[in-house]
């Protein structure tokens, strides 16, 4: 047996250490059972014995289509040409008889053997296969190996798999030969579109049981195979060349990491006493809250504790956009002793091919390893603590990007996030109560925050979920800032603004668009001569010059506008200021806006604070466009359309603004909104439970020919592109490393309009797939020049 080669490694000797199928195996079962003893679910449709006796018996015989000769031979003749194309996992599916007793299980113990180096879609294993040879030697060699591997897994979990080998297939192969029927095979391991008929009929009534154990079940056998792959890949080079060894982990190691962090841990970096809504997050089992809370006051603490006593495995945050995100990073790895896991758009983009995935791992070339490494580091929500954007844990729901079983088998063991609740338009708010509903079926537990959350959603919430609404009822009636109302223009008061700065204040502007932040900036900048400083935040930065390091924009702003320190200086930034930094000025000028993100910007002023002083005001300015009032990207006056930046100035009253004020305006704007109407998510889930048509796009949001939970049919389409600016491009042209820290988000119909300007991305002379060069000029103070297109009627800040 130790002739059956499973991995093999290239030293630079250009030599190879080999890895035999036992030893493999050996490593796989330590993993999985790492993550099978820490895994927390609650087993709402299966004992957790049923959970390990199924994972068990995938992790033993995945591989073990891997003794056939043809695969031997392409293994360690260091090629794989089409006519030897053999899949491994196809026919260790075909090989092996689960038998656990449970038709359910041996259906999900079969697909994950089968899924185990793709996603499972209709088409799986469609192209040009090939029959292997079988003979009375390789009958004999697969007997012994398949009892080999039975003892491996009695050795390393006392279970013995009551599995059996499908001789029936094996004879009809060895009978058939070359002419056995390739179609007939792939009938029988059901994934024809014929069996998948019949699936659906026969778990018609437990679609998703089957989707609950089908991703647990795949995202231990994903994560412990290419754990144990890495691991044997990494350490190779402490064996002598050409020499083949077994198991290579040492079953005591740390594997699969759990959150660690402890409540005093976290107390401790917090560092002050908890408020009382904070207490009852803390000790809340209820499986959904509704948390509101005035900004500052510290639901991100009251949160974390929450998810904490839920004991789970880990935490996923969820948040609006990627710079809130890049903001919640930061805040969450200061809190937690755990590492923290991020997780959007900007991850990269890698185009790959799964049926080259899917057949022998280690004759790819140098270039294609390159590819596989950064294809199984990227697990989604596998780290203790992970932040993501919202769009991500919806896609992982609905089946729609190749690792969304993982991500999805992650989520069965974690608490969700969900902070800034209010910040997304109806469409994409049903979108998210859709994935809400589905994860609360599966008894994840899940928390929302906000600082105006609606009674709409409040009341949805606890009648759908059984929700509990928390409340910072003190911080609720503080009135930290006064309310102004203006009857002009922001740029009129330009020369105002300036002269408040320059009595040692901070001024925050905050215009609608980025254009008109661009505009205002520039205006600024020639009225101050540098005698203060004056920055300019939106996201037309690169991720490097926005939030990396000592000299980014967010390093910079969080020193100038601490609170504790005073002015002068002055932000002028576009609604990404909302959620995104956590400071404090003295001063806000903003344009009018719907009362929820009037409410978000005001707590950027006097952060914290129980009563406003006579200079924390927040002057509302109505903006115009060539002297025409201007709601965009709020209102653009479509039929049935709502202007809901004026019905919120027509409510303001001037003087002192409290948070509770705040919300009873925040429930008189959106007293009618409806949170069922075109909710696709339920649908969606339905219909790609287990089945479905291939998917094979990385980063969802900028596809919108199949789903985007952005785009809303009520005002306008949301989607973006990820584009490189020209200065930056020469960079990337050979390796695509890092370039996710030089890319920035621009409205996808700048694509369609300005084909001179925006062109496909080029890497060693092929087109990159969701990713464009563009020809505008950038620079770290101004960012992305725009003064070329046309104004993104997006909300992109």
């Amino acid at each position: 047996m130790n002739d059956l080669i499973a991995k093999k490694v290239q030293l630079n000797t250009g030599e190879y250490v080999y890895q035999t199928l036992e030893g493999h195996i050996e490593d796989v079962l330590k993993v999985g059972s790492q993550i099978l003893s820490r895994i927390d679910t609650s087993c709402k449709y299966k004992e957790k014995d049923s959970l390990r006796r199924i994972a068990l018996t995938v992790m033993t015989f995945h591989d073990y289509g891997k003794f056939l000769l043809e695969f031997q031979n392409a293994i360690k003749e260091n090629k794989l040409e089409k006519k030897h194309k053999i899949s491994h996992a196809l026919y260790s599916t075909l090989f092996i008889n689960p038998n656990l007793g449970d038709e359910l299980a041996d259906w999900v113990c079969s697909l994950s053997m089968l899924s185990h180096h793709s996603s499972l879609h209709k088409s799986l294993f469609s192209g040009n296969l090939i029959i292997p040879v079988i003979k009375d030697k390789t009958i004999k060699t697969s007997d012994n190996i398949f009892e080999s591997l039975v003892k491996i897994c009695e050795k390393n979990s006392g279970w013995i798999p009551p599995a059996t080998l499908n001789c029936s297939q094996i004879e009809y192969i060895k009978k058939m030969g070359g002419s056995a029927s390739l179609v007939k095979i792939r009938d029988q391991i059901k994934i024809s579109d014929m069996m998948q008929i019949t699936f659906n009929k026969k778990f018609k009534t437990n679609l998703h049981e089957a989707r609950y154990l089908y991703a647990l079940v795949h995202m231990i056998l994903k994560i412990a195979d290419e754990y144990a792959s890495s691991y044997f890949e990494k350490n190779a080079k402490r064996f002598e060349a050409e020499q083949v060894v077994g198991s290579v982990i040492d079953a005591s190691a740390r594997i699969h990491a759990n959150i660690t962090t402890t409540r005093e841990h976290l107390l401790h970096n917090a560092g002050y006493a908890l408020h009382s809504f904070q207490e009852k997050c803390s000790e809340s089992n209820t499986p959904m809250v509704l948390l509101r809370a005035p900004c500052g006051r510290g639901k991100t603490l009251a949160a974390l504790l929450y998810a904490m006593n839920q004991k789970r495995s880990r935490i996923v945050f969820c948040l609006p956009t990627q710079i809130t995100s890049n903001a919640m990073v930061k805040e969450l790895s200061r809190l937690m002793e755990d590492p923290v896991g991020f997780y959007h758009g900007l991850r990269k983009n890698i185009k790959f091919d799964e049926e080259i995935m899917e057949m022998v791992e280690n004759w790819l070339s140098a270039s294609k390893h390159c590819i596989q490494d950064d294809y199984r580091s990227d697990l989604f929500y596998s780290t203790p603590v992970v932040v993501s954007t919202v769009d991500h844990l919806i896609y992982s729901i609905i089946r729609a990007y190749p690792q969304a079983d993982v991500a999805l088998g992650n989520l069965m063991s974690a608490v969700v996030i969900y902070d800034e609740i209010h910040a997304y338009e109806p469409y994409t708010l049903r979108q998210i109560l859709g994935g809400m509903r589905i994860l609360h079926s599966y008894n994840v537990p899940q928390i929302l925050m906000s600082a105006t959350l609606p009674n709409e959603i409040s009341k949805f919430c606890q009648r759908e979920f059984n929700a509990i609404l928390i409340e910072d009822q003190i911080g609720l009636n503080y009135s930290p800032v006064i309310v102004e109302k203006r009857d002009r223009d922001i740029v009129q008061y330009l020369e105002e603004i300036c002269s408040i700065a320059s009595q040692a204040k901070k001024v925050l502007i905050v215009a609608n668009t980025i254009v008109r932040s661009k505009s205002i900036y520039d205006r600024l900048i020639e009225l101050t001569q540098n005698k203060f400083p004056v920055h300019l935040y939106n996201s037309f930065f690169t991720p490097t010059d926005r939030s990396i390091g000592e000299k980014s924009k967010e390093a910079i702003l969080l020193e100038l506008f601490d609170k504790k320190k005073s002015g002068p200086a002055i932000l002028v930034a576009t609604q990404a200021v909302e959620m995104s930094l956590n400071i404090s000025a003295d001063v806000l000028f903003t344009d009018w806006c719907p009362i929820d993100a009037l409410v978000q910007r005001a707590g950027r002023v006097n952060r914290g604070a129980k009563i406003a002083n006579t200079e924390n005001r927040v002057i509302i300015c109505p903006a115009e466009n060539d002297g025409i009032p201007y709601f965009a990207p709020y209102y653009f006056g479509k039929a049935g359309e709502v202007n809901y930046v004026l019905n919120s100035w027509n409510l303001l009253n001037e003087g002192h603004f409290s948070h509770a004020t705040a919300i009873n305006a925040v429930n008189q704007i959106y007293d009618n909104v409806d949170l069922k109407r075109d909710e696709k998510v339920t649908r969606f889930f339905q219909e790609t439970t287990l089945y479905g048509e291939r998917i094979n796009v990385i980063g969802r949001e900028n596809d919108p020919s199949f789903f985007n939970i952005r785009h809303d049919p009520e005002r306008q389409n949301l989607s973006t592109i990820s584009v490189v600016p020209t200065i930056y491009a020469d960079k990337f042209r050979h390796s695509m490393r890092g370039i996710e820290l030089y890319m920035v988000k621009v409205p996808l119909f700048w694509l369609y309009k300005y084909r001179n300007s925006i062109k496909p991305f080029i890497v060693n002379g092929e087109e990159v797939n969701g990713i464009y060069e563009i020809e505008a000029a950038y620079n770290s103070e101004t960012g992305l020049a725009i003064e070329q297109f046309d104004e993104p009627h997006t909300v992109i800040v």
